[in-house]
């Protein structure tokens, strides 16, 4: 039973993930509405592969993180230097940016897929989420880290 409880949960984190717009969700829509459904999902298969990775390295991230305390005090100061860097450094490009539009063509499976991968691994923000999840699973006693429970949870999020 706790076994499929994992899974479970990781169903339900992977599903409340999902819901909210982000960078992914409008690029499918964007995509299934410019060509085909069938190109969206291509798309979200090359995503989905990256999601794996992401929730892997999220779950056990948590684990060192649930087990060193103070690693989190450096990642967060970490973290406010590439919050603040990425913000100037987008603000700036925004400023600059004057190009016209580039009308969308049709793109093979290969090229779908592989921007569903790229852009899947520029959204790093499905780690800390993951993080964040499972460390407080385990912190109410609901969630381990051994072999079998955590990859039925990344499996479940998949």
């Amino acid at each position: 039973m706790i076994t499929l409880l994992h899974f479970i949960f990781g169903f339900c984190v992977g599903f409340v993930g999902v819901i909210p717009p982000g960078l992914l969700n409008l690029t499918a829509a964007k995509i299934s509405v410019k060509q085909s459904r069938r190109a969206a999902i291509v798309f979200a298969l090359g995503a989905a592969v990256v999601v794996i990775a992401q929730v892997y390295v999220g779950v056990f991230f948590s684990k060192l993180l649930n087990d060193n305390p103070d690693i989190l005090i450096t990642l967060e100061k970490f973290a406010i230097a590439v919050f603040i860097a990425l913000s100037i450094f987008f603000f700036i490009k925004a400023r600059l940016d004057n190009s016209p539009e580039i009308q969308p063509v049709d793109k093979s499976d290969v090229k779908l897929f592989s921007q569903g991968i790229i852009l899947s691994a520029l959204n790093i923000f499905p780690i800390p989420f993951y993080i964040g999840f499972s460390s407080f699973l385990a912190g109410r006693g609901l969630f381990t880290f051994e072999y079998p429970m955590a990859h039925l949870f990344i499996l479940g999020a998949l």
